[in-house]
């Protein structure tokens, strides 16, 4: 697992270099390159996206029966397993960019796109579907409408198969909406967002879940309450499910529903728990992050085979749906694809670029996360510092627009 840079090695190596005149001790003394309250931000993102790094490496490691068979005689590889640390088609350098947000990111990297796989990806769609949301929710509001915000599950024991809870619970969903029972409700609401959540728990097993954000065409939260009771009520003793009425959830939607809802997709919430468990269980990629630190040759294998069973029963399945008649009624709000959203990239300043052969040392020594945090702390210089401290070879070029480039 790679390690944050040592502040007091930073710091040594920043006051050793300066005799050399790569940075002036006068103009380090006058920095607030290294203070310590930014150097606690700097670390505090640096250790979510490290570990976001981490998960992606250990999702790496992984492939379903389908993409062995499909590689096995083959000199390629599924595309998550060069999603973020190999160039993009076409592409003869990354670079290190600085967002409109505040954010930095590389540039002419292969994205894979997984929205339930990879950690990166989902994160980068999902963090925009939230923006979307809440967008949606806000107008909604604005019109003097209530939404309406509801878990539903099956009963599920250990026994079960992913795929086959995943099969059962949206097409009993699917078949419920064309009960009697529920079309009698169908006039008072406009349109749903609906998403599937899965987590894992040694007592029960898999765990799928939907939450649906209902769009009423009315205000009054009496009614409403009323339609939630009845929803309930007939999906527990809908088909197979034989679920238990207190599994399941529902309520009038509040900024503070809709927020809590969303900020599981926040890349600071997801991650900020080392263990991402929650009361239902393990999180996909929570079996990630147990796979980081776990040397135990069986316990890996056990955490394996169950994000292989996860990647194969959502594989092609949607995470997220918007139903029509919402992008229709708020139309001015963009409803993109996944891999639109993915790509999207609003660049304030480029800061570097690394030639194709740079960047393979630095994905070979696992050090892009380092890259970040070193020019957090001190701008390019702390990037040159980290390469000589990771023995890379390299020369600096300055094109002419008057750009830096690693070669």
């Amino acid at each position: 697992m790679i390690q944050p840079i040592s502040y007091r090695k930073l710091q040594h190596i920043y006051q050793s270099q300066a005799k050399n005149s790569r940075l002036k001790a006068s103009e380090y003394h006058k920095s607030d390159a290294l203070d310590n309250s930014r150097v606690l931000v700097v670390r505090k993102k640096s250790k979510l996206r490290q570990l976001s790094y981490n998960q992606r490496l250990q999702g790496k490691q992984i492939i379903t029966k389908k993409e062995y068979e499909k590689y096995k005689n083959s000199h390629k590889r599924p595309n998550h397993q060069y999603c973020g640390h190999h160039l993009s088609h076409g592409s003869k350098s990354v670079s290190l960019v600085e967002t409109k947000t505040g954010n930095y990111a590389f540039t002419g990297l292969a994205k894979c796109g997984l929205v339930w796989r990879c950690p990166t990806c989902s994160h980068k769609i999902l963090s925009k579907r939230r923006d979307q949301i809440l967008d949606y929710y806000d107008e909604h509001k604005k019109n003097g409408l209530e939404l309406g915000f509801v878990t539903l599950t099956i009963r599920h024991h250990k026994k079960q198969s992913l795929k086959d809870l995943l099969e059962q619970l949206h097409k009993n969903y699917r078949a419920f909406q064309n009960t009697r029972n529920f079309k009698k409700h169908k006039k008072s609401i406009i349109g749903q967002i609906k998403s599937t959540e899965v987590t894992y728990s040694q007592n029960n097993g898999w765990h799928p879940h939907l939450h649906i954000l209902f769009f009423y065409n009315t205000s009054d939260k009496n009614y409403i309450q009323d339609v939630h009771n009845q929803l309930l009520t007939n999906w527990v003793k809908f088909k197979n499910n034989n679920a238990s009425i207190d599994a399941q959830n529902a309520q009038i939607c509040t900024t503070n529903t809709i927020t809590d809802y969303v900020s599981k997709w926040d890349i600071g919430k997801e991650l900020a728990s080392s263990k991402q468990k929650t009361s239902k269980g393990l999180t996909p990629f929570g079996i990630l992050t147990e796979l980081i630190t776990e040397k135990n040759k069986e316990k890996r294998l056990y955490l394996q085979s169950l994000f292989r069973e996860y990647a194969e029963a959502t594989y092609r399945k949607q995470r997220l749906s918007i139903s029509r008649n919402i992008s229709k009624l708020y139309s001015e709000i963009k409803n993109k694809t996944d891999e639109k959203l993915l790509n999207e990239i609003d660049i304030k300043k480029l800061i570097i670029s690394f030639t194709a052969i740079i960047w393979f040392e630095i994905q070979t020594k696992h050090i892009e996360p380092l890259i970040i945090e070193a020019y957090e702390l001190g701008g390019k210089e702390a990037i040159y510092i980290l390469f000589n401290q990771m023995k890379i070879n390299y020369k600096i070029h300055t094109n002419k627009d008057n750009q830096t480039i690693i070669m």
